[in-house]
C-alpha cells in the first residue's frame, strides 16, 4: 500500500502541479482551483465507494449468523461518512459491547479494503493546500519541504502506532492486530 500512495502522489504532482510548481515560471500562475479538484476527486472515488459498501451493508443484513449489534451500526455509519480510519485509533473506548470484537471485521468499513479510500482522503484535502505552498520554492528548499514532510510522516507513523499499543493494551485482547491496523490506516499515519 504504502508504494500505492506514494505513486499517487506522484501522479497528482505531476497531474496537477508541473506548472504550478515551476521554479522557473515567470509569470504569476493561477492558483489550483481547490473546489474543482475536490469535487473531481470526490466524484471520481465516492460513488465506488459508496456502492461497494451499500452491496457490503446488504450482505450482512442478509447474514442471519451475525447479529447487527450496535457495534455495527457504529462502523456503518462511520463507514457510510468516511470516517471510520480517522476514529480508529479510539475504537478501543468506544466497544464496551465486545472487548474481544475480531478488528477487521467490526472496526474497518463495511467493505473492508475501501479503507485505503478514507486514508487516501486526508492527502487529497492536504494536496491542495501544500503545493500552492511549493510553488515558488527552489529546487533545495523543495527538497527540504519534501524530506520534512517524510520525516512528520515516519514520525506520526511510529507515534500512532506505538500509541495505540499502548492504549490496546488494557482495552482489546488483540493488541498487535489494533497496533498494525492503526499504524497501517489511520490517516496521519500514512
Amino acid at each position: 500500500m504504502s508504494f500505492f500512495y506514494l505513486l499517487s502522489g506522484f501522479i497528482m504532482t505531476v497531474g496537477y502541479g508541473r506548472e504550478l510548481t515551476d521554479p522557473n515560471q515567470k509569470t504569476p500562475l493561477p492558483p489550483l482551483q481547490i473546489k474543482k479538484f475536490l469535487l473531481n476527486r470526490f466524484a471520481r472515488l465516492y460513488p465506488i465507494y459508496l456502492l461497494s459498501n451499500l452491496v457490503s451493508l446488504v450482505f450482512l443484513l442478509l447474514d442471519k449468523t451475525k447479529p447487527f449489534t450496535k457495534l455495527k451500526r457504529l462502523q456503518t455509519v462511520l463507514t457510510f461518512t468516511g470516517l471510520n480510519m480517522y476514529l480508529f485509533p479510539f475504537f478501543p473506548f468506544l466497544n464496551n459491547e465486545e472487548k474481544s470484537a475480531n478488528i477487521e471485521e467490526n472496526f474497518l468499513p463495511l467493505n473492508g479494503v475501501s479503507w485505503t479510500i478514507q486514508t487516501m482522503s486526508l492527502f487529497y484535502f492536504l494536496f491542495p493546500v501544500l503545493l500552492p505552498k511549493l510553488q515558488y520554492l527552489s529546487d533545495s528548499h523543495r527538497t527540504g519541504a519534501m524530506q520534512l514532510l517524510f520525516l512528520s510522516q515516519v514520525s506520526f507513523f511510529f507515534l500512532s502506532w506505538t500509541t495505540a499499543f499502548f492504549i490496546g493494551i488494557p482495552t482489546i485482547g488483540h493488541i498487535y492486530s489494533f497496533a498494525y491496523w492503526v499504524g497501517r490506516s489511520f490517516p496521519l499515519s500514512r
